[in-house]
């Protein structure tokens, strides 16, 4: 455990999207950049912008992406944003475990989904957000329609700002992984205290260990009055059933999940693998039918209609791309790990426990208005009951193809 931080965590994509523009624009040594996927819209090309200014005024610039879900340089994919990063003057720029005609199969599986921003070797950002529209645009900033395609709906993340001693253990993560994807090594500095949260830096290598899994099981065994789970991808059956031990002994379990494909008020937004993505939807959903049955308070999340947004879109059912979970108003845990099986063993991941009390109790408050506008699944509900058996089947389905 590593005190003197301080630390903010957010579930706000426009302050997540300041936070970010704001790091890279007051950046004045060095900018470590690490993501999974990029997209060269109207989110990307902004950081794009700055990330090129920022290495114009002699700031050092380390930009490190996942090749095959960046689709750069694995199977001769170009993306064309990370095409023009990669020729600004002054950026450093890596794909990480690019897949080639000889690479093995596992590796489709074997991939870095860390996301990371660390910034002077003074501050850190860390969460679910990739470089794309969707993880940052606003709920209330996009004048949505029912034909707009499902990525132009914003999702819920989650994110943390993070000043302290526990900089300098996110950055070696982010060391770890530049050495690897063959970038050079640099010195990491002491970072002096910056606040009283007390956090732990959790990284988890793919098939190596299984660190975040452990890490989420061990918050939930420890819980003694409530857990909330904020999740968009199948409940890995490790987690599943510690919550459902958590039931069994009279913790109060609130859980919140989303739809792949969002959906308004007649149906669901339209754009490439909507059906395939609906159906993944059931496969989360079914994952948290045995929560409901045993008592928890499950949600499905909703976001009233917003007055930029056509009269005829009503009400939204969003995805929630958020993994974050808080236990007892006294720890919190945010960071890239979704709690499914592809995050929980093959995927690297990044995870941040933090261990004080206002930041907890700040975060559940959060979630508490989330769920106050949300539906929540209703075990003796005859509509939940027929959906939950006919989702029952899924119970077999593979867990190796969660995600």
């Amino acid at each position: 455990m590593i005190g003197g931080n301080r630390i903010e965590v957010e579930l706000d994509n426009p302050k997540a999207r300041r936070w970010l523009l704001d790091a890279i624009a007051g950046s004045q040594q060095r900018v470590h950049f690490q993501v999974y996927m990029a997209l060269d819209d109207d989110v990307g090309r902004p950081v794009e912008a700055a990330l090129a200014a920022a290495a114009a005024r002699g700031v050092t610039v380390r930009v490190l992406v996942d090749s095959l879900h960046g689709l750069h340089g694995s199977f001769g994919l170009r993306n064309p944003i990370l095409d023009r990063l990669s020729s600004r003057p002054g950026v450093d720029f890596r794909v990480g475990k690019p897949i080639g005609p000889g690479s093995a199969a596992v590796d489709l599986k074997q991939r870095d989904h860390r996301k990371l921003v660390v910034v002077d070797n003074a501050a850190a950002l860390l969460g679910g957000r990739n470089l794309s529209h969707e993880y940052y645009a606003g709920f209330d900033e996009v004048a949505l329609d029912p034909s707009m395609a499902w990525r132009m709906v914003p999702w819920l993340d989650a994110g943390a700002h993070v000043e302290g001693p526990a900089v300098e253990e996110l950055e070696r993560s982010f060391l770890e992984a530049w050495q690897s994807a063959g970038g050079d090594a640099f010195q990491i500095g002491q970072c002096p205290p910056a606040g009283t949260a007390a956090a732990r830096v959790v990284v988890h290598r793919g098939l190596r260990d299984a660190h975040t899994v452990e890490a989420f099981v061990g918050m939930i065994e420890a819980a003694r009055s409530h857990v909330y789970v904020v999740n968009g991808f199948p409940l890995m059956l490790e987690i599943q059933h510690a919550l459902l031990r958590a039931l069994a002994r009279g913790v109060r379990v609130r859980a919140l999940v989303g739809n792949l494909t969002p959906r308004h008020d007649d149906g669901p937004f339209a754009g490439p693998w909507a059906g395939a993505r609906t159906m993944a939807t059931s496969f989360v959903h079914s994952r948290v039918d045995p929560i409901v049955a045993a008592g928890g308070d499950c949600y499905e999340f909703k976001v009233p209609h917003q007055p930029a947004w056509d009269p005829a879109v009503g009400d939204i059912r969003p995805h929630v791309h958020a993994k974050t979970i808080s236990v007892d108003g006294r720890v919190c845990a945010v960071g890239s790990a979704n709690l499914d099986v592809t995050a929980g063993y093959w995927e690297s991941e990044l995870l941040l426990v933090i261990e004080d009390e206002p930041v907890a109790r700040s975060l559940e408050e959060r979630f508490d208005a989330l769920l106050a506008t949300s539906v929540r699944f209703d075990r003796d509900d005859p509509d939940w009951q027929q959906r939950a058996e006919q989702r029952r089947w899924m119970r077999y389905w593979p867990g190796v193809l969660s995600a």
